[in-house]
């Protein structure tokens, strides 16, 4: 019997450490957890981006995202020639807005989308939300590393996307562009590029003004090509 009431007593203080434990947990992380503010990062976090091996301009010693990222074939910008290339190797072509800044989650910086028109793809739907990724290398409070001069969406303009299934992903209805130049191209009005860029000389919220950027140095002939499709994609898409 004594046994019996040694082993209560016993288990009743292990429950009650337990109890102040974990109460001692939520305190402290209430208090000591920083809340990720997308909007300062938007507004301060300045922007670069890692060339691919294709390009001749590379401001990062010779890095670029294939390599860096295990990228190679991950993206169809060698197979597109033309718009018909991007519809062929797309799975998903949308029209889609925001309003919202996006998420800064993990390593990755995540669109909630909205889906105004459907143009290909099955298991989607005209006012379904969706999470598209932005094709980032890095980020942190002092800026983020996008890919090949791609650029983040800006609020509230409304985007023609070309994507496909993300691969792995913990977020459900979740994907990601199937091209770096050509995976959100402005619909609402027509898109901006920005030619010879200096990197880290803007802020987020400033090229998300631009549906593409260019290094400094980047030849005429790659610009015009760009245009080229960009032009083609405006023609047959705009609203």
């Amino acid at each position: 019997m004594w046994r019996d009431k040694i082993m209560n007593r016993k288990n009743l203080c292990i429950l009650i450490i337990f109890i102040l434990l974990s109460a001692g947990i939520v305190i402290y992380t209430k208090y000591n957890f920083k809340h990720v503010d997308n909007h300062a990062l938007f507004q301060n976090g300045l922007y670069s981006f890692f060339a691919s091996e294709k390009d001749t301009i590379n401001n990062f010693e010779g890095m670029t995202y294939e390599n860096m990222y295990d990228l190679e074939n991950f993206f169809i910008d060698d197979k597109v020639k033309s718009l018909k290339d991007l519809e062929e190797n797309s799975e998903y072509i949308l029209i889609v807005s925001s309003n919202q800044y996006p998420e800064f989650k993990g390593n990755g910086i995540i669109n909630n989308c909205q889906i105004k028109k459907v143009i290909k793809g099955e298991e989607v739907k005209e006012g379904q939300n969706i999470k598209i990724y932005d094709l980032v290398a890095l980020w942190n409070n002092n800026g983020s590393v996008y890919l090949g001069g791609s650029t983040p969406l800006k609020r509230e303009k409304e985007y023609l996307v070309f994507l496909k299934n993300t691969k792995n992903a913990n977020i459900i209805n979740s994907y990601v562009y199937t091209s770096v130049k050509y995976g959100h191209i402005s619909v609402s009005e027509k898109g901006k590029i920005l030619e010879n860029y200096k990197q880290n000389s803007l802020n987020l919220e400033e090229i998300s003004n631009y549906d593409f950027v260019f290094p400094e140095g980047t030849s005429k002939e790659s610009i015009r090509e760009y245009n080229m499709i960009y032009s083609e994609i405006w023609d047959k898409y705009k609203e």
